[in-house]
């Protein structure tokens, strides 16, 4: 039996971390009955997993305005010291999620024919490169 105050610990670890076997943990129960209580109250779940999203959000959005600590490295070691960097990565997955229009769009077209079954794996290789140069070009 799941008491009044597992459930809060439950919910509250699964805003906190999103995960079903940490928030079991955290309750002091098994997975299987975590992911057992998560089924049978799905709308329970939902809000709290909007939570974890919603302070995901407010994580990443410091780590895009104020940069992320990277280590400082001095020939090819590091040295214990940190830094605050910008992260364009980051910032390109914002903005993806966002604004769909700045998705990253890779397509390759072909036009033509193309026997495939009469190549070898390399030449196949060879031809798939290729096209993927004339793509690009």
């Amino acid at each position: 039996m799941i008491t009044e105050e597992q459930k809060v610990l439950f919910w509250k670890g699964i805003e906190e971390t999103g995960n079903v076997s940490t928030a079991s943990e955290l309750a002091g129960f098994a997975r299987s009955t975590g992911y057992r209580f998560k089924e049978e109250n799905p709308e329970a779940h939902q809000e709290a997993y909007k939570g974890f999203l919603d302070n995901l959000e407010k994580f990443f959005m410091k780590a895009v305005k104020d940069g992320v600590w990277e280590d400082i490295v001095f020939e090819g070691k590091a040295t214990g010291e940190k830094k605050y960097k910008q992260s364009a990565p980051l910032i390109a997955k914002l903005m993806e999620a966002k604004h769909p229009e700045y998705k990253q769009r890779q397509s390759i077209e072909h036009s033509g024919k193309l026997a495939l079954e009469s190549k070898t794996d390399d030449e196949l290789m060879l031809e798939l490169e290729r096209l993927r140069g004339a793509a690009n070009e």
